[in-house]
């Protein structure tokens, strides 16, 4: 089984929020220390994604597949999408 391991420097997750519902539970963890206290990680049954800025790290925990999304935007406005 593959694994995400991350270091970014200064950043402490310090809140989790886990959503739960029918069959799900997904935990969001936030960068308290970070520059904007966004979200850092999302953690669901099969899958954990990472969240850099405009890009989107996910690893697959069932296929052990590791993908990427990078959004672009001009002029604060979403443009492309590049996976």
């Amino acid at each position: 089984m593959a694994s995400i391991a991350v270091f970014i420097k200064n950043t402490v997750i310090e809140d989790e929020v886990t959503v739960t519902g029918p069959n799900k539970v997904i935990s969001y963890g936030y960068a308290g220390a970070g520059p904007d206290g966004s979200r850092l990680l999302r953690k669901e049954k099969g899958a954990v994604t990472l969240y850099l800025g405009s890009q989107e790290i996910r690893l697959d925990t069932v296929k052990d597949f590791l993908s990427g999304t990078l959004y672009y935007s001009h002029g604060g406005k979403p443009i492309a999408v590049s996976l």
